[in-house]
């Protein structure tokens, strides 16, 4: 990446009191969760994905937001309009993952810092003006972005205390989304509600399954509440397939790693 970008992303990052990273599908296919997770542990900037990058980083782990857009969660989309500064890795800002572009529902264009990193420098500015577009790979960027920070303790450490507020309240957005969908995971209707269905299906599954989620309303409900583990766990599609593709994908995934279920 560009040194003098990578340094101007720093600069803002660190000047921030509400930064986010939003992962995208080029982080998955990088298999960056690694370095993801790095940056939080250095920073504490929370990480929500797009749809479409679901598992890039453990769906538990204290650090991730879940999936934005349409079909995202409360956590995630409400620290995404509420954000000051935000790092856009790998992503296009497509219809689902910003909400068909609806101002305040996932973004505020208006109120907010945009750095937006991709590898094809057609997308930055396609759907939203950057402050800073970086044209590189995600995985280049974030390593080289860890190694200025690295060199910048003193300004992280101030930096993770102007945004403390911030942190109290993404966490405890996280908490509330759980807390609601605990509530309906165990209900009894008849006929079964969706929420259940994903929650026995968590409770099941071992770690290592992979699930395939067909084209409808049933892909919104496994976006929002199916925790994916690792990438690569949930085959899927976050564009133009037809229903149907779910068969298709359970029978790819078991040719391409039969001794999983």
């Amino acid at each position: 990446a560009e040194p003098a970008a990578v340094v101007a992303a720093a600069d803002m990052l660190l000047a921030a009191e509400r930064p986010l990273v939003i992962a995208g599908n080029g982080t998955l296919g990088a298999r960056m969760g690694d370095l993801l997770l790095e940056l939080h542990a250095l920073t504490g900037i929370p990480i929500a994905t797009t749809p479409q990058a679901k598992g890039v980083i453990d769906e538990t782990h204290a650090a991730c937001l879940g999936p934005l857009g349409r079909d995202g969660v409360y956590p995630s989309n409400r620290a995404s309009r509420g954000c000051d500064v935000v790092l856009a890795l790998g992503t296009r800002f497509g219809d689902r993952s910003a909400s068909s572009w609806r101002e305040g529902a996932t973004h505020n264009t208006a109120t907010q810092k945009l750095i937006h990193v991709d590898i094809d420098a057609a997308q930055l500015g396609r759907n939203y003006p950057p402050a800073l577009g970086v044209v590189s790979s995600a995985q280049v960027f974030v390593a080289d972005l860890l190694a200025v920070l690295k060199s910048r303790a003193e300004a992280v450490r101030k930096a993770r205390t102007q945004q403390a507020a911030w942190t109290d309240k993404w966490q405890g957005w996280k908490q509330q989304w759980e807390a609601d969908v605990t509530k309906t995971s165990g209900r009894g209707d008849v006929p079964i509600h969706p929420d259940r269905v994903i929650g026995e299906l968590r409770r099941v599954l071992p770690e290592n399954a992979i699930v395939a989620a067909d084209i409808g309303m049933n892909h919104t409900w496994v976006v929002q509440q199916f925790k994916v583990r690792r990438g690569g766990y949930l085959v899927q599609s976050g564009g133009l397939a037809s229903m149907g593709m779910g068969v298709c994908g359970a029978l790819g995934a078991k040719l391409a790693a039969p001794e999983r279920p």
